[in-house]
């Protein structure tokens, strides 16, 4: 046996097809197609903020990316933005939503909106926490 280091996409490609195809053996789930979703609030032509997501494969809604522009924070625009995930992930009858966020960030902001938290990494980065929530639909 020998064991090369080195970044190939194409080798990574086959790791995750071949890891997707064992995984499809134990879940249907595994046959869904990731979708991509954006929600976006506008003033006029400014963008206030947003969030980007997708639905994964084990049909739960993942929110990647939340940010609100600073002047525009503590108007309930995100809290109006995850509503919109919410609606969606209800109509595409997903299990739920999950989320990660740094300590610093916004943990009790989701909390508030009903998020549980299912797990912390602590020191990630040093002197703070990754911190996974999840609700449940």
């Amino acid at each position: 046996m020998e064991i090369v280091s080195k970044i190939c996409k194409e080798l990574e490609s086959r790791l995750d097809n071949g890891l997707n195809d064992y995984n499809k053996k134990f879940s249907d789930t595994f046959n869904a197609v990731e979708e991509d979703f954006g929600f976006y609030a506008y003033d006029g032509d400014e963008l206030m903020g947003g969030l980007a997501g997708k639905i994964d494969r084990g049909n739960w809604a993942y929110i990647g990316t939340l940010f609100i522009e600073d002047k525009y924070r503590n108007r309930d625009i995100g809290t109006e933005l995850v509503k919109r995930v919410e609606e969606m992930a209800g109509e595409k009858r997903c299990v739920g939503i999950r989320v990660a966020t740094w300590s610093f960030q916004g943990r009790g902001f989701y909390e508030k909106m009903g998020f549980k938290v299912w797990g912390e990494l602590q020191d990630f980065p040093k002197g703070a926490s990754l911190i996974v929530l999840a609700k449940k639909m």
